[in-house]
């Protein structure tokens, strides 16, 4: 083989690689009490971040009753979640990945405290929203929990725990 110059090549060394079988399971794990307190902890945590989303929209005619001279405004209660979740989700799951899941965890679960309490001290339909802001943060990382419940566990039984995670 000649290159561009007219010169000849030097041979082309070519190494096989090895790849492990990812299907496999690995044999020695064993459903101990840590397991099964770490899926408990990423259990809850997926079913407040999916209180968090669903209950704004549903209190909608609390929230306007409560306030008639920004009934304008009310729906961004709940759409601000959906939208803080389209564009967070895009990028967490890398920076977790990069950074450490734990500490995204934490993170979220102060947004969602903080934004809980702002939302429910709140004396107008804008503060609602702040705090809802702060929220969906809180539960657009939370989401994360799917994933890590996902890796916790052999293959052959991540679609029960998966199962029992989004049921």
């Amino acid at each position: 083989m000649t290159s561009l110059d007219g010169k000849q090549a030097p041979p082309v060394h070519i190494e096989e690689a090895t790849v492990t079988d990812l299907t496999q399971d690995n044999g020695d794990f064993e459903w101990s009490v840590d397991i099964w307190l770490n899926l408990g902890a990423l259990y809850l945590t997926y079913f407040s971040c999916v209180w968090a989303q669903a209950v704004p929209g549903s209190s909608l005619g609390f929230i306007q009753k409560s306030f008639p001279l920004e009934t304008a405004i009310s729906p961004w209660v709940a759409a601000v979640g959906s939208l803080c979740l389209c564009v967070i989700s895009s990028f967490i799951g890398e920076l977790s990945d990069t950074f450490g899941r734990r500490y995204f965890l934490f993170f979220a679960t102060i947004c969602g405290v903080v934004g809980m309490l702002v939302s429910s001290r709140a004396l107008s339909v804008g503060t609602i929203v702040g705090g809802q802001t702060i929220t969906s943060v809180g539960f657009s990382v939370g989401y994360l929990t799917t994933p890590l419940i996902a890796e916790i566990v052999p293959k052959r039984s991540r679609a029960l725990v998966i199962s029992v995670t989004t049921f």
